[in-house]
């Protein structure tokens, strides 16, 4: 998850320390969240894990994130489900 950005992250390097560690396959803006934004990613195994801080680099932005369990919004899956 990352603190903003939208969709305009997809493709975006992440950095752990200022060493790149993957990339956004794809991101756009939760509608739960706040604005934050929600994205799939490819990261070295070493760094997939929950909780892990990272920084996306979106064109001239450094926008900061962290690895987060599914499902992001209800992790308990109390919230009703549509039919």
């Amino acid at each position: 998850m990352l603190d903003a950005a939208g969709d305009e992250a997809t493709g975006a390097p992440l950095l752990v320390d200022g060493a790149e560690v993957g990339f956004v396959t794809q991101a756009i803006v939760s509608p739960y969240l706040d604005g934050k934004t929600l994205g799939l990613a490819k990261v070295h195994k070493d760094h997939a894990k929950a909780g892990t801080k990272m920084t996306a680099r979106v064109g001239e932005k450094s926008v900061g994130g962290e690895i987060v369990r599914h499902p992001v919004y209800d992790p308990e899956r109390k919230r009703a489900k549509e039919t």
